[in-house]
Parts: structure tokens; sequence; C-alpha cells
């Protein structure tokens, strides 16, 4: 066999191999969680596999996971509320396998998945948004006020996430290029905090920012959303999450 041809072979196959382990790989991630009287085995089983997604992009890119378990209660009922949000650079592609234990003492449920993974396309440096609340900690009655300032002409969606409405959109623009606020303070709309609760909660605002106009509808379950999001950013969309404290 003719010398360069073989050279050539041995190339294209060591850049495809580069290519791949860029582009995508095959890993394993695990995720436990608990169940009890508050939550149902089959909730335990998908909190558990959420949790082994997340796990398995940690291990394939090495980026720091964000999986969040949060518990409202209201009185002596208390409603546990998992949603995961994953910040890292990549998303599964595929689940090759997948398995399921239920384990006792203390019961709970362990996924164990094989999943194919990807790394999100590498961001616009010049294409990113700054943004801050006007406080960390409100109480009931306060005002919540976001101020936005975006590098660039983009479209921007502001949700903010309860426990019993999920995601509400507070605010989509046209494009825009300047800084501004939600609410805006010329239209006579107020974002006032209403805490319900016994006790301190933590709540979640949520901004969206594209280079071109995405459709969303006014109110979303909160793991509805987040999977939609993971594919936007797969697209190069921008999402970032703003966490706050409401105190009695």
């Amino acid at each position: 066999m003719d010398r360069s041809y073989i050279i050539f072979i041995v190339t294209l196959t060591i850049v495809l191999c580069l290519a791949y382990s860029i582009a995508g790989k095959t890993v394993q991630g695990v995720g436990v969680h608990d169940f009890g009287s508050n939550i149902t085995e089959n909730q335990s089983c998908q909190f558990a596999k959420d949790k082994a997604v997340a796990d398995a992009i940690r291990n394939a890119f090495g980026e720091t996971v964000g999986a969040t378990d949060w518990q409202m209660c209201d009185g002596n009922s208390c409603t546990h509320n998992f949603f995961s949000w994953i910040e890292q650079q990549g998303q599964v592609k595929r689940i090759l396998n997948e398995t399921k234990v239920v384990l006792d003492n203390p019961r709970r449920c362990r996924v164990s998945v094989f999943a194919e993974v990807e790394k999100f396309k590498q961001k616009d440096p010049n294409f990113h948004i700054n943004y801050k609340l006007n406080r960390a900690q409100y109480k009931n009655g306060d005002h919540v006020i976001i101020s936005l300032d975006p590098s660039r002409e983009m479209y921007v969606t502001v949700f903010a996430w309860a426990q019993v409405n999920g995601f509400v959109k507070l605010h989509q623009s046209k494009r825009v290029s300047h800084k501004f606020q939600v609410p805006d303070p010329d239209s006579g709309f107020n974002l006032v905090v209403k805490h319900n609760y016994t006790q301190d909660t933590e709540e979640l605002i949520l901004i969206v920012a594209s280079k071109t106009k995405l459709h969303f509808s006014e109110q979303y379950d909160t793991q509805d959303l987040l999977r939609i999001l993971q594919q936007h950013k797969a697209d190069g969309v921008l999402v970032h999450k703003i966490s706050y404290q409401v105190v009695l």
C-alpha cells in the first residue's frame, strides 16, 4: 500500500477522534434521590434521573453542575420541589442505557445512565448581558427591580419562578441594545413580592437573551421550560438565573 495513503488514513483517523472528543462523549452518570410521605417513588426516580444526567455531563466536560433541592413549607404541609438547573456547557444527546434501583433505609431511588453527551458550541464573547437586582433580600410587599445591560442588539425575555405557578413570563422585549429595567419605570407596572410562607424562601429570576426572536408562552411548568432552554442553549442562546431570598 502506498506510504502517503497510509499517512493520510492515520492523520484522518486522529483528526476525527479529536473532533469527536471535543464535540461529544459517551459517559456514565449516577443520581440518587430520597422519597417518603411527601414524594412518590416515580417522582423520586425522575429527580434521580435528572441528577444522573447532570452527573454524566459533569463527568464528560468537567463543568460545574447546579442541581438544587428546594423545599418550601407552609405550616406543617411541605411540598418538595426539586428542579435541576444545569449550568454547564453541554447536554445529553441520547441515553443509551438506563437502570433504576429502589433502596431502603432510607427509601431512595438510584438511577444510572450511560449517555452520549455533546458540548455546546463556543459562545460569542461579544454577545453577553449584565444583570443585577436592586437588592439580595426582600420582604413581603417589597418591589423587585431588575437592571439589564446588553452588550449589543438582542432580544431579552425575563421569567420569574414560583413554586405554585412554575415559570411566569414577566417581560419580552423587542430588539434592544441599551440599558433598561424590568419592570419599565414608565409602565406603571410594579413587581411586588408576595410572601405567604412561614419561613424564609429562595426565589428565582431567569433571563434569556438571543440574537433572533424567540417565542415563549406566558407560563410554563418548571421542568418544561428548563428542557426547552437547554435546547436553545445549544444554539447559542444565553440563559442566566438570579437567585434571591424572601425573608419574614
